[in-house]
């Protein structure tokens, strides 16, 4: 008995992770996306603060 409830926790741990995954996955996905919107619209702007600016593109 006590055997078959550990492999029911498994597989459920297992399917958790499996969701954590996705989970992680997407979050970085929208992280990515918010900071090259970030990007887009700063560096249309003249008017951005040069500690902000990384040093390849200081001129």
């Amino acid at each position: 008995a006590l055997l078959k409830l550990l492999l029911i926790w498994k597989s459920q741990l297992k399917i958790a992770l499996n969701q954590y995954n996705k989970l992680q996955h997407q979050i970085l996905h929208y992280m990515e996306q918010l900071f090259s919107e970030l990007i887009q619209k700063y560096l249309t702007f003249e008017d951005v603060p040069e500690e902000f600016i990384p040093e390849e593109f200081v001129t």
